[in-house]
């Protein structure tokens, strides 16, 4: 059985001072209830059955990413690994999927941390 995806984005969730993680909620936008055009900031109990996550090069007159973004718990150590789940080298993507469980993954249980200031992560979630 095909599960529905409702992709709701991630924002740009930008890492200025490498070594201090950010939240991954901290950048995103949510689509809620069962208006999608509903939108709110307040994600830290917003919950996903599917994550994606990109590391963006520079395309189109914007910038991208110079190093490698961590993905990992609150307390990751970027130079031991301790902690980090994945990384991402520009124009890498990874994706977090559980179409067996109802949410299983929680956007403020993750944090994001960057090799250089001003890195960051884009990407979607299914909160379907």
């Amino acid at each position: 059985m095909d599960v529905p995806v409702r992709p709701c984005p991630l924002g740009k969730v930008i890492v200025t001072v490498p070594g201090t993680a950010v939240n991954l909620a901290t950048g995103s936008t949510q689509i809620t209830g069962s208006n999608p055009a509903t939108i709110t900031n307040n994600m830290d109990a917003a919950r996903a059955r599917r994550i994606d996550f990109r590391a963006p090069t520079a395309s189109g007159g914007m910038a991208g990413n110079t190093g490698r973004i961590y993905v990992g718990l609150q307390n990751m150590d970027k130079v031991t690994l301790i902690g980090v789940i994945f990384y991402l080298d520009p124009g890498d993507t990874f994706t977090f999927d559980n179409p067996q469980q109802a949410l299983p993954y929680r956007l403020a249980d993750y944090f994001v941390d960057a090799d250089n200031a001003n890195d960051y992560l884009t990407g979607d979630f299914d909160p379907s």
